[in-house]
């Protein structure tokens, strides 16, 4: 049953992240202990928007243009006020990628954050326009695949850049 009515979900190798509008819950696969979970409430108005999750950290977007980053302990590392509310988010292994996009304008913009060195590493115009059919991360890797069916990665070879890899 699902009592605390979470409507989002992440799942990786080391645990779990669901969230209803106003909680997030962070479960790791291998409990380092009895109270190893943690469930965290927003505050006043703020209700959360997207979640993301990677190695040992787990990230909010909110209604109020927030992003509040915290560790697998429950401790908010960061809470960062963000451009516009995001469009998605994918977190995998250190690195958490955001996509902004607003009806009015066809280019999308991402950023790509370093949740363990706190570091944003690069923002800029994604390759795809209007719709983001999939994105998510391989190793270190950020792929995106946009409504042209083109698999792009973002590599860092001469500042970082997005590569065509296939059309699928």
């Amino acid at each position: 049953e699902n009592k605390e009515r979470f409507i989002l979900g992440t799942v990786t190798e080391m645990g779990v992240t669901l969230a209803s509008r106003m909680r997030v819950y962070y479960k790791p696969h291998q409990p380092w202990s009895t109270d190893c979970e943690c469930m965290i409430k927003m505050e006043n108005d703020e209700t959360i928007d997207l979640i993301a999750s990677g190695n040992d950290w787990f990230a909010v977007a909110t209604s109020i243009k927030r992003l509040r980053i915290f560790m697998a302990s429950g401790l908010e590392i960061a809470i960062l006020a963000i451009p516009q509310r995001p469009m998605t988010m994918a977190g995998g292994n250190d690195f958490l990628a955001i996509v902004y996009g607003d009806k009015y304008n066809e280019d999308l913009t991402y950023s790509l954050i370093d949740v363990k060195k706190r570091k944003e590493l690069t923002r800029g115009i994604l390759p795809i326009s209007k719709v983001v059919y999939w994105m998510g991360f391989d190793d270190r890797t950020f792929y995106i695949m946009g409504n042209d069916r083109t698999l792009y990665a973002l590599v860092n070879d001469f500042n970082y850049q997005f590569v065509p890899i296939c059309n699928i």
